[in-house]
């Protein structure tokens, strides 16, 4: 049997290679999804952990009350999970600073505004692993009492980036908890001389972006536009958001071309505040602008910080909103 010379299976091999190469090459790579600078400004997640089957009680740095029961924690395929240890994280977003810095605005998902009450974001694992809600309760602290009834809203979010929109709970379990008492409601009130001073629901169904809210009776939507010095703003460096001081409300505004964003259901008459941030070449901006609604489109101009600042002074900003 004649054997093949080395230097032709030498060959032979590279030729081999570079067609697998070739091949490869020609194969579109999936894009990955870029996470983009807004998510820089996100709260970092309090952590707590708690066992799975038993009665517990967490209280968040700003006082925002978690209440497990035995029952309270399920897989995916809806198996209660009666043992373990469950990891919590937890942020709380009570006022517009901390709601912007994690995209958490007060508008539902066909554009209603809301009036706030606060916000938590919940993640729950087990062993890494996503774990579902099957029923635990949660307490929004307040700063002084009222006889409002809010309701519980559960949030979306697309992506990191994206802005949470929310959809009200199912409002055929509407009640009110009455000071020193509960019920198995998905509203819920404070009044005096209620100690904790808290919107309390003892039935929640759901972790993820939840939100103690309640429409905004105004219902208007008109639409004002802020315009930024010129079109080198745009959606992709930077973003605009109205804060209703009075109503605890935020709404971002949406990308209208040159430089211009668009902010609607707003009536006359109110008290905003405008914040808008940008990035730019890794470099921060911020500026504010306060105002009255007045007319439907309505224009009105953003001129932003000259100097930089630094991620924590943005931060720092929000936050003092």
């Amino acid at each position: 049997m004649k054997k093949t010379p080395l230097f032709v299976l030498f060959a032979l091999a590279v030729i081999t290679i570079a067609i697998a190469c070739n091949k490869k090459n020609t194969t579109a790579t999936p894009p990955v999804q870029a996470v983009t600078w807004t998510s820089a400004l996100r709260s970092t997640p309090q952590t707590y952990t708690v066992m799975a089957g038993r009665d517990t009680v967490i209280m968040g740095t700003d006082s925002t009350v978690l209440h497990f029961y035995p029952n309270s924690f399920m897989l995916a395929t809806g198996d209660l999970i009666t043992g373990g240890t469950i990891t919590i994280q937890l942020i709380e977003m009570y006022t517009p600073g901390p709601m912007i810095a994690n995209g958490a605005t007060t508008a539902t998902t066909d554009g209603s505004m809301l009036k706030s009450g606060g916000q938590v974001y919940i993640k729950a694992t087990m062993n890494g692993r996503e774990v579902f809600a099957n029923k635990y309760g949660l307490g929004f602290r307040q700063a002084s009492a009222s006889n409002q009834p809010m309701e519980i809203f559960y949030g979306s979010l697309g992506n990191v980036d994206s802005t949470v929109k929310w959809t009200v709970s199912d409002t055929t379990k509407n009640g009110t908890t009455a000071a020193g008492t509960t019920n198995d409601s998905s509203t819920s009130t404070t009044s005096n001389p209620h100690p904790s001073l808290m919107y309390i629901f003892d039935s929640c169904t759901s972790f993820n972006w939840i939100n103690c809210d309640r429409f905004d009776e105004n219902g208007a939507s008109d639409k004002i536009f802020f315009q930024l010095p010129d079109d080198s703003y745009s959606n992709s460096n930077t973003v605009v958001f109205i804060v209703l001081p009075g109503t605890n409300s935020v709404e971002k505004g949406d990308y209208s071309g040159a430089g211009k964003f668009l902010v609607a259901h707003l009536g006359g008459g109110i008290s905003y505040k405008a914040v808008a941030i940008t990035n730019k070449d890794n470099l921060y901006y911020y500026f504010e602008v306060t105002g009255t609604t007045s007319l439907d489109h309505t224009v009105t101009t953003v001129p932003m910080a000259i100097a930089p600042e630094t991620l924590g002074d943005i931060l720092a900003r929000l936050h003092g909103l």
